[in-house]
């Protein structure tokens, strides 16, 4: 069956542009509140097509991340030197640049989520209260739920704010050759192996006073790790050039 192209702008905008771009096209439009729209499984009720109409955002990202700024010097199972990263006795000789496309939900109230869960909680009460602050020093960048940004040092870090709705391909980390690159063996190169990342979420949602598999899954994502972003039907790159094209895609 041949396959059926169609044309979308591009807009490939410098990091500060797409911010405010992005916070002006979602002016006026009303949140979505997530306790209104899941189970307390954490599955959606609603089909797709109920959240659009109801005023939902989707936005899918095709998200290019080096890894280098997220390891340790040594493998912590092996102890050999990491060739991902320099350090005073080896230089870096290597990259590792993961890979993923994901569908995620803009503007939306998660909040509630955790407040209602925390609550339906068998006798656990721990007092948890869903902030509007983050501890990572990420704020929402003019009062927007769907831009968030850092200043430190004098420079300013952009990031996409969203709810995980699902990924869309397989994570994949490749060399500077693009061959994959064993994950096990990657796994011990990482400041936060998977065991970690999974205790980390199971703290997290103990804090809230719920399962982990019902915590919302809210993210903060660097600009500078999406290659390409669409939303609203065009694609927007975060980029150093400002300028606009069509593709097909």
């Amino acid at each position: 069956m041949e396959e059926v192209q169609k044309t979308i702008v591009r807009y490939n905008l410098t990091h500060d542009i797409l911010a405010k771009t992005l916070v002006s096209r979602f002016e006026g439009l009303q949140p979505i509140v997530m306790v209104e729209i899941i189970d307390e499984n954490g599955r959606l009720i609603v089909t797709e097509e109920e959240l659009k109409k109801r005023g939902a955002t989707f936005a899918t990202a095709f998200v290019v991340r080096d890894l280098s700024g997220a390891m340790v010097k040594k493998n912590r199972e092996t102890g050999e030197d990491n060739p991902f990263v320099d350090t005073k006795i080896s230089p870096k000789t290597r990259t590792a640049t993961e890979r993923y496309s994901i569908q995620y939900l803009l503007n939306a109230i998660w909040q509630n989520v955790v407040d209602n869960k925390r609550e339906k909680t068998d006798g656990t009460e721990t007092g948890y209260k869903a902030g509007t602050t983050r501890s990572n020093g990420i704020v929402n960048y003019e009062n927007s739920r769907v831009i968030c940004h850092k200043i430190k040092d004098g420079k300013e870090t952009f990031y996409m704010n969203y709810v995980v709705l699902r990924y869309l391909s397989e994570r994949i980390v490749t060399d500077e050759n693009g061959d994959v690159i064993d994950a096990e063996w990657l796994d011990g190169f990482l400041s936060k192996s998977k065991v970690q990342q999974h205790k980390s979420r199971e703290k997290e949602a103990k804090k809230h006073g719920i399962e982990a598999r019902f915590d919302p899954q809210i993210r903060q994502m660097k600009m500078s790790n999406i290659a390409k972003i669409r939303v609203f039907g065009a694609e927007f790159v975060p980029t150093t050039i400002t300028e606009t094209k069509t593709v097909k895609v």
